[in-house]
C-alpha cells in the first residue's frame, strides 16, 4: 500500500470528524484503498478510496461527500482523491464489486 501512516490517519480522521459533526455512527463503517496505490511496485496515481457504510446511512454520507473530500485535503494536502461511498453489504454496481476484489482495508470502525 503506497500511503504513509500519517496519510492513512489523516484520511480516517477526516471521516471520523465529519461523522461526529453530523451525529452519525461509525459502527460497521469500513475504509478501503483500491487502484494503483494498492500496488507497491507502481508509481504515482490518485488515491482511490471506497467507503462502505450501512444502508441506513448511505444517503446521509453521500450528501457529505464534498465535505469529506475537503476535510481530507486539509489533513493530507492537495491530492487527487476519488471517494466512492457504497452500501456496506450489497454493492450495487459491477465496478464497486470489482474494486472490492482488489481493495485493501485501511480502517474498520
Amino acid at each position: 500500500m503506497r500511503l504513509k501512516q500519517w496519510e492513512i490517519d489523516g484520511i480516517a480522521g477526516a471521516i471520523e470528524a465529519l461523522f461526529q459533526a453530523n451525529d452519525l455512527s461509525l459502527k460497521g463503517v469500513e475504509l478501503h484503498l483500491y487502484g494503483s496505490r494498492v500496488d507497491d511496485k507502481k508509481k504515482g496515481g490518485d488515491i482511490d478510496l471506497l467507503l462502505r457504510v450501512p444502508d441506513e446511512l448511505l444517503s446521509k454520507v453521500k450528501a457529505l461527500k464534498f465535505s469529506i473530500d475537503m476535510e481530507m485535503q486539509e489533513r493530507i494536502g492537495e491530492q487527487k482523491i476519488d471517494l466512492l461511498i457504497i452500501n456496506q453489504y450489497a454493492p450495487q454496481e459491477p465496478f464497486h464489486r470489482l474494486a472490492l476484489k482488489q481493495a485493501k482495508l485501511m480502517k474498520k470502525w
